[in-house]
């Protein structure tokens, strides 16, 4: 293949069609009022729709995994009262008109790019509560995110993070899904992205509420945890056609708890409920 050189294309030569770069990880949003904004990990869980008849934004969740691997850039959430390192859902605007020619010129994404950002800053926890900052000395009394702690607000999570209040652990796949994108009146009241923490390693005996889905309100620029779906671990969850206006289905593509550290969760619950069918432990 090619030598890699900035601003030249490296071996173009795929064998199904041509293809073009729109963003990647590390590149940097030069717009003075993105304060320098970084894709922070690897973009995953895509979803697109229309902001305006001109304008088509991509949502991506840039996936990271804090200080179980490496922790990228913290972002502030609820008016700057708690931090964010890990994976962090993020928008690009691109102008309409260019995207469709975007295969056909030799122009870079960077030409029809018309805005950057993050898609939510207000962040709710799985008790309905403004997502606050982490007492680092002992347990946060109110606004913890419960996906790193037990359900008393002490830290839980193998390592602790430096760079920020709290680890949004490895969001995975994602799905966007349209208002009413079934019939009238059918599915979703609201644009909804839905994205999931994965997996997650706990420091060996401690308590954990596990991980949660999070549903993010594309207008209102929310995120909420969910724990309705339970708090295991997903790999992706998509809205299906419910085909009755008063119910919303949810696929569930998930783990049976993709923890690790968790030997005292599974001991209490094994002693709660006992052994498998099989008479062997649950793990």
């Amino acid at each position: 293949g090619a030598l890699i050189v900035d601003g030249l294309s490296g071996d173009d030569s795929f064998p199904h069609g041509d293809i073009k770069p729109l963003f990647t990880v590390g590149e940097i949003n030069m717009c003075e009022e993105n304060n320098g904004e970084v894709y922070v990990g690897v973009p995953d869980g895509m979803g697109a729709y229309l902001r305006d008849d001109l304008t088509l934004r991509i949502v991506v969740q840039s996936e990271s995994y804090g200080p179980l691997a490496r922790e990228s850039i913290p972002y502030p959430v609820n008016d700057g009262s708690a931090t964010f390192t890990g994976s962090h859902v993020q928008y690009t605007d691109f102008d309409r008109e260019g995207l469709s020619m975007f295969l056909t010129h030799d122009g870079p994404a960077s030409e029809i790019i018309k805005g950057f950002g993050q898609v939510a800053t207000k962040y709710y926890n799985l008790n309905g509560e403004l997502v606050g900052p982490r007492n680092t000395s002992g347990r946060t009394f109110s606004g913890a995110h419960f996906s790193n702690t037990d359900a008393e607000g002490n830290w839980a999570v193998k390592y602790p993070t430096t760079e920020a209040d709290w680890l949004m652990q490895s969001l995975c796949s994602a799905h966007l899904e349209e208002k009413h994108q079934f019939g009238d009146g059918i599915g979703f009241e609201d644009d909804i992205y839905i994205t999931n923490e994965e997996w997650i390693t706990y420091a060996e005996n401690a308590e954990h509420v596990g991980i949660s889905m999070h549903a993010i309100d594309l207008a209102e620029g929310v995120d909420y945890a969910v724990g309705s779906v339970t708090n295991s671990g997903f790999e992706k969850i998509v809205e299906l056609n419910p085909q009755h206006k008063d119910y919303i289905v949810l696929g569930v593509s998930g783990y049976n708890g993709s923890f690790g550290g968790s030997t005292a969760e599974l001991d209490a619950r094994n002693d709660e409920y006992g052994n498998r069918p099989d008479g062997t432990d649950y793990v």
